[in-house]
């Protein structure tokens, strides 16, 4: 059993870049997401439910949701690298 929620809550200068150079890699690699699902570049910028976009949409209203329903669990909020860095070492 877990006894601690991991939230990785870094600012959006850092998840942002990653979110969209992960999908480029999966894109030109064609790598399979599950059931034969592959990334498009359309998809991450427009389409129905375009990535970009509502990780934009949804990562302020997560911040505000996530302390209120994480608190009566034990949990490590890391708000930067070097506290990602320091929670390894430390585990």
């Amino acid at each position: 059993r877990a006894d601690t929620i991991v939230w990785l809550d870094l600012p959006q200068r850092v998840w942002l870049p990653r979110l969209v150079l992960r999908t480029l890699r999966r894109i030109a690699l064609r790598e399979e997401l599950w059931n034969g699902n592959r990334e498009s570049l359309g998809g991450i910028l427009c389409g129905p439910d375009p990535l970009v976009a509502y990780a934009l949409h949804v990562a302020p209203r997560r911040r505000q949701r996530y302390p209120r329903e994480l608190a009566r669990y034990r949990v490590a909020r890391l708000r930067s690298q070097r506290e990602v860095d320091a929670f390894l070492r430390s585990v």
